[in-house]
């Protein structure tokens, strides 16, 4: 499927949508976002319906996303709690333990600081860092995202991890499909923006 395609569907979704929230009185990015979500359990769930949408979700377009890698723990929120080495967070000058008060010129939100990620215009991020009041400007940047990993080892590499995971039971089949739908580590569950 051309990535053409892909966008122009997106675009006239997000738009149609996007123009219904503000009839109904909602900012449009309100709609956008429903948009997304519909269109989301639309390609999932419909996908023998709808063959032309099938593979959107395998599709780099979709796989893409725009960060700034910035990592919260649990609902530590505004706090930093670390930032990703080579990301546009990372190169800005921002430090674990600092405190996000505002967002282009904003108070701080979740919300606010998930749209401006999203967007590749720069982001304007003013931290407290102990008692000095910060800015600092971040571009937003694209990663890459694992969605999955696909066995392709040995039944010998499979026993060693098997011993290491014990007592749980690691016997995958050759090309099995591993999703990764969640990150935790010993620290807890942690958010990337």
């Amino acid at each position: 499927m051309s990535i053409i395609f892909i966008l122009l569907v997106l675009l006239i979704v997000t738009r149609t949508f996007g123009e219904i929230a503000e009839r109904l009185g909602q900012p449009a990015l309100l709609g956008e976002l429903v948009s997304g979500i519909c269109l989301g359990v639309l390609v999932h769930h419909y996908h023998q319906t709808f063959p032309i949408l099938a593979g959107l979700p395998d599709n780099d377009v979709f796989k893409a996303i725009t960060d700034l890698g910035i990592f919260f723990l649990k609902d530590a929120q505004p706090t930093i709690y670390s930032l990703a080495d080579d990301s546009p967070a990372g190169n800005s000058g921002l430090a674990p333990g600092d405190v996000i008060t505002q967002v282009n010129g904003y108070q701080y939100t979740q919300a606010a600081l998930w749209w401006a990620a999203a967007h590749p215009m720069p982001v304007t991020l003013n931290v407290q860092r102990g008692h000095r009041e910060l800015s600092f400007t971040v571009h937003p940047g694209t990663r890459r995202h694992v969605t999955s990993l696909v066995w392709r080892g040995s039944d010998e590499q499979a026993r060693v991890i098997e011993q290491w995971l014990e007592p749980a039971k690691f016997r995958p089949d050759p090309g099995q499909v591993f999703k990764l739908d969640f990150y935790e580590n010993f620290h807890g569950i942690e958010t990337m923006i």
